[in-house]
């Protein structure tokens, strides 16, 4: 994104930025199935299709946020409806014209950010491996010619073995829970790479968020026939959108669904992210100026 440039209002007279672009996320992961694409009229538009909308349901640990408990399915689905109006999907009106049925999910997940026994468990590890380092230089300053480790020593080496084993234990449940939720979120791809390139900056971006409490908005669609008179579920396409836990659920609804619009029954080809910042303006500041130099 370009930096702003200083602009001048009035003679004399500038804005100044105050503070850097703060950039929040919006992760969207979009699949189609069974060969489902778009039709394209002749104005280069979307051929129109209908759909019903099918209640998923509320998916979500115990938030505080009295927007989402106030929210019921008809107030999630009526800010859906415009963003998916504008890529040409429109209501039915009589059952027998449905050609989609959209079942829509929303919820925030619990983030492994939130366990505390990982934390906790780095910083016994992290003490232990202390004492153990500091008993064995110990050993070797009192003792240089000994094999055998002094009773601190061993003792050292004891609580360390058992940190290190408690630490692998937490990192296995929160290796588990952000399993989870990456499935939920539609990161189950990007996470599986990040582990195995931590050092980069996409990947360390990928297990932020991942660890985090987000919210999100799963859009499914299934194939109206198959559902109805097969009693068959066929899924035509499937869109995630999520963004970061913020206290305020049905702001962050409008932000997940506009950003997520324009992959609607389309696939994403993995995990895109939207950003929109923000930039804070100082306050006015005169600034002087050498007549000399007009």
């Amino acid at each position: 994104m370009r930096c702003l440039p200083r602009l001048a209002l009035l003679p004399f007279l500038v804005l100044l930025p105050r503070a850097p672009l703060r950039a929040e996320v919006v992760a969207i992961s979009s699949v189609v199935f069974n060969g489902y694409t778009r039709a394209q009229q002749p104005d280069g538009t979307f051929k129109p299709e209908t759909y019903a909308f099918g209640e998923g349901g509320l998916m979500a640990r115990a938030v505080a946020d009295p927007a989402m408990e106030k929210l019921k399915f008809d107030d999630i689905v009526r800010v859906i409806a415009g963003p998916l109006a504008r890529q040409n999907y429109h209501p039915a009106l009589k059952s027998a014209d449905v050609q989609l049925l959209i079942v829509v999910f929303w919820g925030s997940t619990q983030g492994s950010r939130d366990n505390r026994n990982v934390s906790g468990s780095m910083d016994r590890l992290s003490s232990a491996t202390s004492t153990y380092t500091a008993a064995r230089a110990a050993d070797q300053a009192d003792q240089p010619n000994s094999s055998q480790p002094s009773a601190t020593t061993t003792a050292a080496k004891s609580a360390y073995d058992s940190a290190l084993w408690q630490m692998q234990m937490d990192n296995d449940v929160r290796d588990r829970i952000d399993n989870e939720n990456a499935q939920i979120l539609g990161y189950t791809e990007s996470l599986g790479r990040a582990r195995f390139a931590r050092h980069m900056s996409f990947a360390q971006d990928t297990l932020a968020e991942v660890g985090d409490n987000r919210y999100y908005v799963v859009l499914q669609a299934y194939d109206y026939k198959t559902a109805t008179e097969h009693k068959k579920l066929k899924p035509m396409w499937t869109t995630r959108m999520s963004v970061s836990e913020s206290g305020a659920f049905d702001a962050a609804l409008e932000k997940m669904v506009k950003s997520a619009a324009r992959l609607f029954g389309k696939d994403s080809d993995g995990l895109q992210r939207h950003r929109e910042g923000t930039v804070d303006l100082a306050p006015l500041q005169i600034l002087e100026v050498d007549p000399a130099k007009k």
